[in-house]
């Protein structure tokens, strides 16, 4: 609700306007542009390079999947995936600064495009140190188990797929 009813009332107020259509093409593209690349790439490098778990990511894969992954897929999500991504993002980032997007004003792109680049970072590192609601259950225990040094802490959420995965096969657990 903090985060819902302040934006419903910004974008009640502001796309009805004249600039609305313009506001919300500028927004969508620095989001879709920036924001989901950053993600993907940020997201890649803390699993594969700081919490070095893409072999129990790859163990749990081939547990539980039809499909086993194996060295191939570990070398292209570890190395061309985060390549391809950053050079998307780099170029992607010197493309907006050398030519303003669609030729909208300046001041237009400072507010609401790269405002909201700046946005969406400080945005989610505060979000990330916010703690969870006494409600969730992700409040009692992790929602997946912690990987330290590349192996599981635990495996409580593992357990549990591959008894429903038995239950599903028709397999005593």
């Amino acid at each position: 609700m903090i985060v819902i009813i302040p934006l419903a009332i910004i974008s009640t107020l502001l796309m009805p306007t004249a600039s609305g259509l313009y506001v919300l093409d500028i927004l969508d593209n620095f989001v879709n542009s920036f924001g989901i690349l950053a993600a993907g790439l940020t997201s890649i490098v803390v699993v594969v390079y700081c919490l070095r778990a893409l072999p129990t990511l790859r163990d749990h894969l081939n547990s539980v999947s039809s499909l086993k992954v194996g060295w191939l897929w570990m070398i292209l999500l570890a190395g061309v995936t985060p390549l391809i991504l950053g050079y998307s993002l780099i170029s992607t980032l010197v493309k907006t600064i050398n030519k303003p997007y669609e030729g909208y004003p300046a001041d237009l792109l400072g507010i609401f495009g790269w405002g909201m680049v700046a946005f969406l970072i400080l945005g989610s590192i505060v979000i990330s140190f916010l703690p969870w609601s006494h409600k969730s259950r992700a409040a009692e225990e992790p929602p997946a188990p912690p990987v330290i040094g590349g192996k599981l802490a635990h495996t409580h959420v593992d357990d549990a797929a591959l008894k429903a995965h038995a239950k599903a096969q028709g397999e005593e657990a």
